[in-house]
């Protein structure tokens, strides 16, 4: 059963859990995220299906340095193929070989 605080918001069934508010969630409700995984084939590879003649885009995130694949979250109202087109042209748009 859904127990609920007295404002309203429901409670962890598992107790407190040390976050409060949203924790690291962007908003309320629903926070659902495209991340569009993009591979094609090596230029001039041919013969075997196996994973070594193909290559994945990925990013360098310019907060942490890290390698990611590139996309975001779903804005309010907007398809999640909308969401796809705009965070991989933002985010590896200008792609080089």
């Amino acid at each position: 059963d859904l127990v609920l605080s007295a404002v309203g918001r429901p409670l962890n069934p598992r107790g407190r859990t040390g976050t409060s508010g949203r924790g690291l969630l962007g908003k309320w409700g629903p926070n659902h995220a495209a991340d569009p995984v993009v591979l094609r084939r090596k230029p001039g590879a041919s013969g075997t299906t196996d994973g070594a003649n193909y290559q994945m885009v990925a990013i360098q995130r310019a907060d942490t340095g890290q390698w990611a694949i590139p996309g975001g979250m779903v804005d309010d109202g907007e398809l999640v193929s909308e969401t796809l087109r705009r965070e991989f042209s933002e985010e590896a748009g200008a792609l080089e070989d």
